[in-house]
């Protein structure tokens, strides 16, 4: 079934914030398409459910509808064979004698991905925070009346401080290298602190733009780790970036 996916883990959600095992439950999803689709898993449950599609397809009724449904279970007979028929039918059977259980659960979750108690956060990358993707998601979260809590803008360059500026002479030559290609070098060189500093002022002007475009959302400025996070000592070190702690 289309959506198949985002059904199990609606049941799995429903799972795990009702088991009273945790204090809080972290969904960190796969990109936003798949996001839409989870939350649109629990209407199409309901829908499935409610409007008698089951029983449309193990029953079907005489009329326009019923010849139609008939028709349509011919074909993936014509194409799939009676055992994959058989199959589909029997997984209906197991479905609409669910259907209530199933149906209830999908109600919970829809009014908990709405509920005061979830908030959402949506992580922009440092160097084009305001793509689309991003922005029609948050435009997605209004619409359905969930609540944004702000932006988490990942990799964000450190901002350059020096004593100094870099001076030629602070470079160690190595010996047997050419003028020319000292040259080069140096200019290389020399070059880095100004393109540090430049890539700091461009991310946090890109978070300022994002959150003014946003309606002045929350925006927490996560830093960039040389190496990556590898360990939880390394994933430590974010928390004082990350929320409740206030925006950056």
């Amino acid at each position: 079934l289309s959506g198949s996916h985002e059904y199990m883990a609606v049941e799995k959600l429903h799972e795990l914030v009702n088991s009273g095992d945790w204090d809080l439950v972290v969904l960190d999803p796969p990109p936003a398409q798949h996001v839409l689709d989870f939350f649109r898993a629990p209407d199409r449950v309901r829908t499935l459910l409610e409007h008698g599609v089951v029983t449309a397809l193990l029953k079907p009724r005489s009329g326009l509808v019923g010849g139609a449904t008939r028709r349509a279970l011919g074909v993936v007979r014509g194409v799939a064979g009676d055992e994959v028929l058989t199959g589909i039918t029997e997984f209906f059977e197991l479905v609409a004698g669910l259907s209530d259980a199933l149906r209830q659960r999908s109600a919970e979750v829809a009014a908990l991905l709405a509920s005061e108690r979830t908030r959402y956060l949506l992580v922009a990358d440092a160097s084009a925070p305001e793509r689309s993707d991003v922005l029609g998601f948050l435009d997605e979260l209004r619409a359905r009346g969930m609540h944004f809590a702000g932006f988490l803008v990942n990799r964000t360059a450190p901002t350059a401080r020096f004593d100094r500026p870099l001076r030629a002479e602070d470079l160690p030559r190595p010996d047997g290298i050419s003028d020319e290609a000292w040259s080069v070098w140096t200019n290389a060189l020399l070059s880095i602190p100004e393109a540090a500093a430049h890539r700091a002022r461009t991310h946090r002007e890109n978070a300022r733009k994002l959150a003014a475009s946003t309606q002045n959302a929350p925006v927490w400025m996560v830093p960039e780790i040389p190496g990556g996070i590898t360990t939880l000592a390394g994933l430590e070190t974010l928390v004082p970036h990350l929320p409740p702690n206030p925006p950056g």
